[in-house]
């Protein structure tokens, strides 16, 4: 079991292929990278535009993974682009999920799955200081008798995501 605040990364499935449908919305764009979703009240699906092309991501796990997901930040420089997806089916989910690519969108990973304080925390924020540093910002603003400490939470990475250090 991975505690919060920690991440696991290596072996993580993820596979990238020709887009089953058109995306209904698309939320970030960096360079000539769109980050979009087809999803409707019952699923959402991530979706990658690049080069007049869109790409489903497939992480070959189960629909509750693959049919929840939607971005909720991307960032990038000129080598590195990051994106970070959380449930957008029924709520927020545990963890996210962090991809990368290293050649402006052609090609892409599974970073990391990063796990959150508590299902109820939201996404704020993803930087990339360098190709290799990355910061996510994650928030628990309410959780009453939950448990946990509510407040501002920073998931460092200085690896591109296969190590990750919880900075409160």
């Amino acid at each position: 079991m991975i505690l919060a605040g920690q991440a696991k990364a290596e072996g993580l499935p993820l596979v990238v292929k020709p887009a089953q449908s058109d995306p209904v919305k698309c939320a970030f764009k960096r360079g000539g990278v769109r980050f979009c979703v087809d999803h409707d009240a019952l699923f959402s699906r991530p979706m990658i535009g690049v080069d007049g092309r869109y790409l489903d991501l497939d992480f070959r796990e189960s629909a509750e993974v693959n049919e929840v997901l939607g971005w909720v930040g991307v960032a990038s420089i000129p080598s590195t682009i990051v994106g970070v997806l959380d449930s957008q089916v029924e709520g927020l989910s545990a963890q996210l999920v962090v991809v990368v690519s290293s050649d402006g969108g052609k090609t892409w990973k599974r970073a990391a799955d990063v796990v959150k304080p508590h299902y109820m925390a939201t996404f704020r924020k993803v930087e990339l200081l360098s190709a290799t540093h990355w910061r996510l910002q994650v928030s628990l603003d309410d959780c009453a008798d939950c448990g946990v400490k509510v407040g501002l939470r920073r998931y460092e990475t200085k690896d591109a995501g296969a190590h990750w250090v919880l900075k409160t």
